[in-house]
């Protein structure tokens, strides 16, 4: 059989992370609340303190 010749996949987590820091930098930068950015998704503040804390992860069409 042929070796696979995909990279190693990273685990979930580390991209959990990423994209954690991702979405606390941007709201930083951009001056916004929790509260704020939780309005535009469409979710609370609550969840947007999970979401970048990694405590849950984000699905795609949120972000």
């Amino acid at each position: 059989m042929p070796k696979s010749t995909r990279a190693p996949a990273r685990s979930i987590r580390d991209i959990d992370v990423l994209i954690r820091e991702r979405i606390r930098e941007i709201r930083i930068e951009k001056r916004l609340s929790q509260a704020e950015i939780g309005e535009a998704v469409g979710v609370s503040f609550q969840q947007i303190q999970k979401y970048e804390r990694a405590a849950n992860r984000i699905s795609a069409s949120t972000l």
